[in-house]
């Protein structure tokens, strides 16, 4: 059994939001349950837990046999939740249960369906409400200081009310939900109607808390010998911002799903028509298509200037919806960061000294090595070092790279015009742009800072900005230093989930080195590692698909192979076998070194990333 509002999701730009949902609707002091169709109990929040504290002695519980006080082949007499599941409308009951101590509660149970794109109904969710105090006061004897004392001393709202609507009696704790002094509330008019409608809501005005909304259970009793009505009024003004909040959520996600599909389908739409301009105009100004003058030559250089930028424009939209519709991949590599610096920084070199900027580099050693999308990360590098040219007339454009134990720390900076304390907050977010100045030039689409986030992200990073207006910028995002093992494990967590999702086979062979530690003591460390390295390259040329991976290990070298039978692995085996003794033969490796290969098959040897490294030796 889980929590009924447990949610994982790795869509960060929701969580706050989820979570303020998931305290509201656990902390509510009503129940809330999630039935099948077949009337098995799905998931359950807080508050029933307490009620019904025998719902965790199974695993499959079924709501008339487990809640009833003993074993029930049948519902309830009347069972809103049956009368849901037969027309789809919400239904209501008040229905007596066993609870703790053998005590039984009655509860006002609403029953709503939960219905699917064909109007299918999926589920029924269950609000519970207790009506027990209410269901006790009437059985009340006409003993007003015994009615006095219950009332007094309840937890639930009372008040009693007379004919003429005025408050004759209340309890504290409903002075406070209406924001009265102590006997505030006392021989003022109550102001609400008094009907016997089973959901009458109403709206009270506290001059302390604001607006809180409640519903009016009645009974009637007398009081001082006269007729008078017992009011329970229940507050649910934490269960309608839960509503509130899932219907937001509804919205904000159909909102953001429309907003992302339209990007995508007019992006790829403008890509095609936009290449086929790009390559009319430069034949043209080639010359392929007649000799043009020096004004035509100059018109067409403009056009494809724009054609370039444009094209990058629809490039940051295709990025952006691919992100958001979570379709990046990111295809990790051990590399030289620092050497990726080197290559993307010389390219915006000349373009600084153009404007007159100074171009500084600082790099903690000439080689840092680091599994990222090499890709990606220059994808970032590039968005922030032409920002900082772009904002920088005079001073200085520096990278910087540091260094410890987990992380790699990288930063862009500058000496422009900075940014203003109240836009640091929505730097990263879309479309945003500051500073802009009116005028001829590129101006973006203030894209690159959103999309150079979630690429950092991805890479389970985080990005900063520290910035003063008129004293420039510095862009920093640090990257976690991740291992083989690290990167074996989470390649092998996204094969296993295809193999799960598509139910398709996965197997994985370990090459390993048997005489490592020997052949470490015979040749050293590093040639003992370049055998390594070595054999990796050998059964890399061996693999035949794009999607089978080789991973390095500590003394072994793992193959990956996503959609293949362990018998068809045996085979890879063998063929790699022999392009290793070939390779032996001729010296590459030292004749004394020994290779086992073990392998593992999804489903058949284990079904998770553990069980099948333990299955290869790892």
């Amino acid at each position: 059994m889980k929590n009924v509002f447990s949610i994982t999701t790795e869509d960060t730009k929701k969580a706050r939001t989820i979570a303020i949902y998931r305290t509201l609707v656990e902390n509510v002091t009503i129940g809330i349950s999630l039935l099948s169709p077949k009337m098995e109990v799905l998931a359950v929040n807080k508050q029933m837990y307490e009620w019904f504290p025998n719902i965790k002695a199974t695993e499959t519980i079924v709501c008339h046999r487990d809640f009833k006080p003993s074993p029930a082949a049948d519902v309830c007499e009347y069972c809103p939740t049956r009368e849901t599941l037969i027309d789809g409308q919400t239904h209501e009951a008040i229905v007596d249960f066993p609870s703790n101590a053998d005590e039984i509660r009655s509860f006002k149970i609403t029953s709503s369906p939960i219905k699917n794109v064909r109007n299918e109904i999926t589920a029924v969710i269950e609000m519970f409400m207790d009506y027990s105090e209410t269901r006790r006061l009437e059985k009340f004897s006409e003993n007003e200081i015994s009615l006095r004392k219950a009332i007094e001393k309840n937890e639930d709202n009372f008040l009693v009310v007379d004919k003429n609507g005025v408050v004759l009696f209340t309890n504290p704790i409903t002075e406070k939900l209406f924001g009265s002094e102590p006997g505030g509330l006392r021989g003022s008019v109550f102001g609400y109607p008094l009907g016997y409608s089973q959901s009458t809501e109403i709206e009270i005005l506290n001059r302390v808390t604001g607006i809180r909304y409640a519903e009016l259970g009645m009974v009637d009793i007398e009081w001082d010998r006269n007729p008078a009505t017992l009011v329970l009024v229940r507050d649910v003004t934490d269960l309608k911002k839960a509503k509130q909040v899932t219907l937001e959520l509804a919205e904000q996600k159909r909102i953001d799903e429309i907003k992302s599909e339209f990007i995508s389908t007019v992006s790829h739409e403008l890509r095609t028509p936009m290449t086929i301009i790009q390559e009319c105009v430069s034949q043209v100004l080639d010359g392929l298509h007649g000799e043009t003058t020096p004004p035509q030559r100059e018109m067409l250089s403009m056009s494809i200037k724009n054609i370039g930028r444009l094209s990058r424009i629809v490039d940051n939209l295709l990025d952006i919806s691919k992100i958001e519709a979570d379709r990046i991949q990111l295809k990790r590599e051990l590399i030289d960061i620092v050497g990726l610096f080197r290559e993307v920084s010389s390219s915006f070199e000349a373009i600084a000294r153009d404007k007159g900027l100074d171009f500084k580099k600082t790099f903690p050693r000439e080689k840092i090595e680091i599994y990222i999308d090499k890709d990606k990360i220059t994808q970032v590098l590039v968005n922030l070092l032409s920002n900082a040219i772009k904002f920088t007339n005079e001073g200085h454009i520096e990278i910087w790279l540091g260094e410890n134990n987990s992380v790699v720390e990288c930063a862009v900076s500058d000496t422009g015009r900075g940014i203003a304390e109240e836009d640091i907050p929505k730097v990263f977010g879309k479309f945003e742009q500051f500073g802009r100045v009116e005028g001829p030039g590129e101006k973006g689409t203030g894209l690159g800072l959103a999309i150079s986030k979630q690429l950092v992200e991805l890479h389970k990073g985080k990005i900063w900005v520290d910035s003063k207006p008129g004293k420039g910028s510095k862009f920093g995002f640090a990257l976690p230093k991740l291992t083989a093992q690290d990167m074996i494990r989470e390649h092998m967590g996204v094969g296993l989930k295809e193999a799960f999702v598509k139910g398709v086979p996965f197997s994985i062979i370990a090459f390993e080195i048997k005489n490592y530690g020997h052949l470490q003591q015979k040749l050293g460390a590093e040639k003992t590692d370049s055998y390594l390295d070595c054999l990796k390259q050998i059964l890399k040329t061996n693999l035949r698909r794009r999607e089978d991976k080789v991973f390095k290990g500590v003394r072994e070298v793992i193959v990956m192979l996503p959609q293949t039978l362990k018998t068809d692995a045996l085979a890879v085996i063998e063929r790699n076998r022999i392009s290793i003794d070939k390779a032996k033969s001729e010296g590459i490796f030292d004749k004394d070194m020994e290779i086992i290969s073990r392998v593992a098959g999804f489903p058949e040897d284990a079904d998770t990333k553990e069980g099948l490294l333990a299955a290869v030796g790892m």
